[in-house]
């Protein structure tokens, strides 16, 4: 039988004036520790723990063109990512 499980959670909060807003977010995951019971082991071979804990602050700008918006999230493992997206998500 094959065991494989897992579970995920965000947390966001976000604020904004009439052109300008702010948010922090965390997110959390794990395997469950099912992570061994996957063929091929890919948790193993990507190098990523059974579980991990995200955070970062982003930013949103009401522009002509849509909403700009730039996060900045630092994980668990000391590593960094800046996104920037351009317009709504569906």
């Amino acid at each position: 039988m094959i065991n494989t499980a897992f579970l995920t959670g965000t947390l966001f909060l976000r604020n904004s004036l009439t052109w300008l807003g702010g948010r922090i977010f965390a997110d959390y995951a794990t395997d469950l520790g099912s992570g061994d019971t996957v063929t091929g082991e890919p948790g193993e071979v990507r190098d990523k723990p059974g579980s991990g804990l995200g955070y970062g602050v982003g930013v949103r700008v009401r522009s002509p063109f849509g909403p700009v918006q730039v996060d900045f999230g630092l994980n668990d493992q000391g590593d960094s990512q800046v996104h920037l997206g351009v317009g709504e998500r569906f």
